[in-house]
């Protein structure tokens, strides 16, 4: 053990030591890097360092102390615009992303959420279905600039295309709740193939005529859903349309009940079949002090 002490430069203790000491000196213990909780070696960046800041992205932009701007919103515009026959197939996510990039191109002061990952504030009353035709639907954009309705109109309708574009356009105040908490109507008008205009009719009549109409929806995967289908329906009438029925609907689309112009047909007319679905517009509901205390307290103050 002397040996290899003098080999690596080192003096032996005077008058001898254990062998343990003399081990552990020819021998010393390497160090190890610190690690996590999980016992990886702790990269640079975890928590327990400092860390540089990282850039910031989207709208946000650095300022001189490193601290990060926030946008925030100056205006909100409510917009209602048209989806087409044409792109009735393409998803809500798609026509998101459709809208955002064409109010980037149209240079509007788009406001964004904070985080890492920034998102557009576009809101939609209700995701329109798949394969479903809308002529009324609504969204709001938040603005980081107030900017006139008709430069916002007629610049964001020059990147648009017919099949998506802007109808009119309305300022709100920015203190109102949340756009889907608004909603509590749609129409939709619907042609029916194989019905006939009579056979509608009579349908329809009794229908209404009815106080309650249970209905079962059967969902593939997930429990079934159970609800009075009459009280989902506030009106409904028929058409008669190059001798086929058809017929115009307004249906719950609130919070507490949903129901789906598809359920309403599957009720009415099954063996009917049904071409597209067109929602004609959404309702909304303006909020006020007396109509909110009628439903907390079921009286007016």
């Amino acid at each position: 053990m002397a040996r290899q002490l003098r080999r690596a430069g080192q003096a032996p203790p005077p008058g001898g030591a254990p062998p343990g000491a003399l081990r552990r000196a020819a021998h010393p213990p390497r160090t190890r890097p610190p690690r996590d909780l999980r016992g990886r070696p702790r990269r640079a960046g975890s928590p327990g360092r400092r860390t540089r800041a990282r850039p910031s992205h989207g709208r946000r932009a650095a300022g001189r102390t490193g601290r990060t701007r926030v946008s925030e919103a100056r205006q909100r515009i409510r917009a209602r615009f048209r989806k087409g026959e044409r792109v009735r197939h393409i998803s809500h996510l798609d026509v998101l992303r459709y809208w955002e990039r064409a109010i980037r191109r149209a240079e509007l002061p788009l406001c964004y959420s904070q985080g890492f990952t920034p998102h557009p504030k576009i809101a939609f009353a209700a995701p329109l279905p798949l394969g479903f035709i809308g002529e009324g639907e609504i969204m709001e954009v938040l603005l980081e600039e107030r900017v006139p309705l008709d430069r916002f109109a007629a610049d964001l309708s020059a990147q648009t295309t017919a099949d998506l574009e802007i109808r009119e356009a309305s300022e709100v105040a920015l203190g109102l709740p949340a756009l889907p908490t608004l909603l509590r109507w749609a129409d939709y008008r619907i042609p029916l193939q194989g019905v006939a205009p009579e056979h509608a009719i009579e349908s329809v009549n009794a229908f209404l005529a009815t106080e309650t109409f249970p209905w079962r929806q059967e969902r593939e995967g997930k429990k079934a859903r159970e609800y009075d289908l009459r009280a989902g329906v506030a009106s409904l009438t028929t058409t008669d349309v190059e001798g086929s029925a058809a017929i115009d609907a307004r249906l719950s689309c609130g919070q507490e009940l949903t129901v789906r112009p598809e359920q309403l047909v599957a009720a009415l007319f099954p063996t009917a079949t049904v071409d597209r679905y067109v929602r004609a517009g959404l309702v909304l509901e303006e909020p006020s002090a007396a109509l909110r205390a009628w439903r907390e307290k079921g009286r007016y103050e």
